[in-house]
């Protein structure tokens, strides 16, 4: 499985991001099953809407939640999950937002191997990270 972070939606659809080239070719590698299946959470299905509306507007936000739900599986975070992330945030020394100690525990409870981001932050972590090159 791959998990994938919203700055990858975001950078997936923005042609002028610095890092559109590198998703592209993610997204190329994932469609073709190199990764397994890919999943996110119910945050960042909310953190990739909420941003694509405020930088592009409702129509580029309907689209980016709809490439989403129908090409992604969803996880939806529960009191567990929630819980450990608040743990997990509470006492890393990291610079990890709540958001992302959220992912960690995600990936950590379903067994998820790889994370598409861009988040130098993972990098801390034992998930592999597919984005920050080098």
């Amino acid at each position: 499985m791959i998990f994938l972070d919203a700055n990858y939606f975001i950078a997936r659809v923005n042609e002028t991001d610095v890092h559109h080239t590198r998703a592209k070719e993610i997204a190329h590698k994932i469609d073709a099953g190199d990764y397994g299946i890919p999943c996110t959470t119910d945050h960042i299905l909310d953190e990739s809407i909420s941003v694509a509306l405020r930088k592009w507007g409702k129509e580029k936000a309907r689209h980016v939640g709809k490439t989403i739900l129908n090409t992604t599986h969803l996880i939806i975070t529960d009191e567990h999950l929630v819980l450990d992330a608040w743990k997990l945030f509470q006492k890393t020394e990291q610079m990890f937002s709540f958001t992302d100690c959220l992912n960690i525990v995600t990936c950590t409870t379903f067994d998820v191997e790889h994370i598409a981001t861009f988040d130098e932050e993972f990098r801390k972590t034992d998930i592999h990270v597919v984005g920050v090159e080098g």
